[in-house]
């Protein structure tokens, strides 16, 4: 799906026409949710009551898509492209969404890009944290298990290089904990 493919929508189709949309195409269906719920609430409504009843199948293939974005109160057309493109703006979602919004400032900015985990940068990151901010025990383990929940989150959308970025900054907090607590 392309950013053109939004004009295949108008709003104003029936549900007859958009579940023959949604059977050419299951990627429609989010478009169809982002144009028909808003401005056509009720041809919405009818379009899910059809779809469940008489193409269970069909429902079937948006179900996931129909649970994550339907009951998502923070729904928008830019969230919903951004979901489509590329699982890291999945990550990055999902970790603004469970208020871990400086793990997702990272992964946005990851100036790691020469890939520098040595063990010598994350006693100098270790030991800066230390110098800067001289955290207790209680806030650096909250900041730890931080890293590791948003690890989570890559590892369960395949982002490898969140996973890396994440393990790097788990591993700095636990030479800081155990150097400087």
């Amino acid at each position: 799906m392309n950013l053109t493919d939004i004009n295949k929508i108008k709003g104003d189709e029936s549900v007859e026409d958009l579940i023959n949309m949604f059977e050419e195409n299951n990627s429609v269906i989010t478009l169809i949710i982002v144009k028909t719920k808003n401005s056509s609430p009720a041809t919405f409504n009818q379009f899910i009551k059809k779809l469940k009843n008489d193409k269970p199948e069909l429902y079937s293939r948006g179900t996931k898509i129909f649970n994550e974005l339907l009951n998502d109160n923070k729904f928008s057309i830019n969230r919903l492209l951004r979901f489509i493109k590329n699982p890291k703006n999945k990550v990055i979602d999902k970790l603004i969404d469970n208020n871990l919004n400086i793990m997702a400032d990272l992964l946005k900015n990851n100036k790691l890009h020469n890939n520098d985990y040595s063990d010598e940068k994350k006693i100098y990151e270790s030991s800066m944290l230390n110098k800067l901010y001289n955290l207790k025990k209680g806030p650096a383990n909250e900041t730890l298990n931080r890293f590791k929940w948003s690890k989570d989150i890559c590892e369960e959308f395949n982002l490898t290089e969140g996973s890396r970025l994440m393990q790097y900054y788990i591993e700095i907090y636990e030479i800081y904990i155990k150097e400087y607590c």
